[in-house]
């Protein structure tokens, strides 16, 4: 989840996320906006699944908008905030997600492992390193390969079966 996203980078229409920037801690251990850590800025077009629940978000952080009034804080337009419009903090995030997790039969994760996961199925469903390397934001391929040579360990069997199956002969 980017903490940073703002609703100017949601286009909805186009289910496309800009992500241009992270909510980062500054020196003196304010929350403020700044660049991504590691990956560039990049579209990411979402899966109808996922524009469902901005459009939800939206909605909700409207009506919250009206309940709080004069109290309201969100002056950064952020699409993932608090119910008073407040920032949330990474940690504060984290925490819930550890929570929610252990209230299922899912095995402990972090949250950022689901970063890592959503490439691995990528990866496994035969989507080309090129795409998967561009929705991550990583700078080459090569930063994609490396960190995730272990899938398709199966993929010599995937093929070698498709391989049987285009050159066998039919009597």
């Amino acid at each position: 989840m980017e903490l940073g996203l703002r609703w100017s980078d949601v286009d909805i229409k186009r289910s496309a996320l800009h992500l241009r920037r992270a909510l980062t801690r500054a020196l003196d251990g304010a929350l403020e906006l700044g660049s991504l850590k590691t990956c560039t800025p990049r579209r990411v077009i979402m899966p109808d699944s996922t524009l469902r629940v901005v459009r939800l978000q939206r909605e909700r952080q409207r009506l919250w908008e009206l309940c709080a009034g004069d109290a309201w804080e969100n002056d950064l337009d952020l699409v993932f905030t608090e119910r008073d419009g407040a920032h949330l903090t990474p940690q504060g995030v984290s925490h819930q997600f550890r929570r929610l997790v252990r209230r299922t039969s899912l095995p402990t994760i972090r949250l950022h492992d689901l970063r890592h996961s959503h490439a691995t199925v990528l990866l496994e469903a035969g989507v080309s390193l090129h795409v998967v390397s561009k929705r991550l934001g990583h700078s080459t391929t090569f930063m994609t390969q490396s960190a995730y040579a272990h899938v398709g360990v199966n993929e010599d069997y995937n093929v070698a079966a498709q391989l049987d199956r285009l050159l066998v002969w039919r009597a």
